[in-house]
C-alpha cells in the first residue's frame, strides 16, 4: 500500500521570455485548463491543471537509453524532461508542432510498450508525450 504524501501540490513552473506564447502554448495548444491568472511585475503568470503529478527519478545510464530510445542520442538540453500521458502521442504531437514545438524524435515503441514522441516546447523545455498500450482484462 502506498503510503500519503506529505506534499499537497507539485508545481513545475516555466519561465518564459514570451509570456503569452508559452501561456497559449501550454494552454490552447497543449490544452491545459487555466486555474487562475494572477499579476506581477512584468507579465505576471498563469496557474493552468496538469492532471496529477509524479516525480519519475531515474539513473543517468536510465536517463541516456530513454534519450537513445526517443530522440537517436543523450538529451543535451540541460534542462528537465516532462512527460505527459496522452490519448495518442502521435496526434497530440502533430497538433503541438502545429503550435510552435518543434519534433526531436519519434513516434518510437519503446521496450516496455509505450508509444513516445519527444518534443522541445518553444521555451525549451523537452517534452515526451507517450501512450501507454491498453491495460489487458484480468478476469478471473
Amino acid at each position: 500500500m502506498t503510503q500519503p504524501s506529505p506534499v499537497f501540490e507539485l508545481r513545475v513552473v516555466l519561465t518564459a521570455d514570451d509570456y503569452e506564447a508559452a501561456v497559449r502554448f501550454w494552454r490552447d495548444a497543449v490544452g491545459l485548463p487555466l486555474i487562475r491568472d494572477f499579476p506581477g511585475p512584468g507579465g505576471g503568470g498563469s496557474l493552468l491543471a496538469a492532471g496529477q503529478a509524479t516525480i519519475e527519478i531515474v539513473a543517468r545510464e536510465q536517463a541516456r537509453a530513454i534519450d537513445r530510445i526517443e530522440i537517436g542520442r543523450e538529451n543535451t538540453a540541460g534542462l528537465p524532461r516532462l512527460a505527459m500521458e496522452v490519448a495518442d502521442a502521435g496526434a497530440v504531437a502533430e497538433d503541438l508542432e502545429e503550435a510552435g514545438a518543434k519534433r526531436l524524435g519519434g513516434p518510437v515503441t519503446t521496450p516496455w510498450g509505450h508509444v513516445n514522441v519527444r518534443l522541445q516546447t518553444p521555451e525549451g523545455l523537452q517534452l515526451t508525450l507517450f501512450t501507454a498500450p491498453p491495460v489487458a482484462d484480468q478476469a478471473d
